[in-house]
């Protein structure tokens, strides 16, 4: 066992040095704020159902019209963390959204989780995966691996691998007050985004706020409150999402 610890983790500081240094960015641990989520679940808008595999959230049944999205969380950061901050995409669309538990919380160690995934909703035909920070680099290199993807979402991340040649729907969406992320690599990444990515900064908005964590080292100060980040966010995946059905 702790041989293939020590496996795991050898592979994952070789991704995340590929990967721009993120997981030096998130090498702190982050635990889910509970009265957010426990706000979430007590409300009526979402159901969140939770196993040993991870979190789901949805508004109602799965069914052949709902998408998937398969989202992947920052490095050390408790997938719990975004119920607060997907609930509310759930609460307006017919979505099932997926938030997977990886080993050792690095999602970067098996990028390929989402395979499993959607396996288990065979229902769904449509698919979008996404992700926070170095969690955002290991769905980029999951959709790079991947052909039957309708989309892909990355929060306060960037591409580490270019898939630039695909016609994939791309969503990046940065926050003008992330000190975590390296902005230079950030920027220099864009070019490894297929031609029609959409790019979009939410002003004020910092690197913690594409969850629910409280504060992380080394981020910025926040100039707009959570609810109106979330807001925000919210509006940024429904535009994306009308992109997406509009393909389909």
């Amino acid at each position: 066992m702790n041989g293939e610890r020590i496996a795991v983790w050898l592979v994952v500081l070789v991704c995340a040095a590929a990967a721009g240094g993120l997981l030096a960015a998130d090498a702190y641990s982050y635990d889910a704020n509970p009265e957010q989520v426990t706000a979430v679940e007590a409300g009526d808008d979402v159901v969140v159902e939770r196993d040993n595999r991870g979190y789901t959230i949805a508004s109602g049944p799965v069914t052949e019209a709902t998408t998937g999205i398969v989202y992947y969380p920052g490095a050390l950061v408790d997938p719990e963390s975004y119920i607060p901050t997907l609930a509310p995409l759930a609460a307006e669309r017919d979505v099932l959204i997926v938030v997977p538990t990886f080993p050792l919380e690095l999602a970067i160690a098996d990028v390929d989780r989402a395979d499993s995934v959607r396996a288990d909703y065979p229902a769904i035909d449509q698919w979008v995966v996404g992700g926070h920070s170095l969690g955002g680099a290991a769905a980029c290199r999951y959709a790079a691996e991947t052909d039957d993807l309708d989309g892909l979402v990355l929060h306060a991340a960037y591409c580490d691998v270019d898939i630039s040649n695909r016609s994939l729907p791309t969503l990046s969406v940065q926050g003008s007050n992330d000190e975590v992320i390296n902005a230079d690599a950030e920027r220099a990444a864009r070019s490894n985004l297929p031609a029609e990515a959409t790019i979009v900064t939410v002003e004020g908005m910092t690197h913690a706020q594409f969850g629910a964590y409280g504060p992380q080292r080394g981020d910025g100060s926040p100039a707009v409150d959570d609810a109106t980040a979330r807001d925000r966010l919210t509006e940024e995946w429904e535009r994306f999402l009308d992109r997406v059905l509009e393909r389909s």
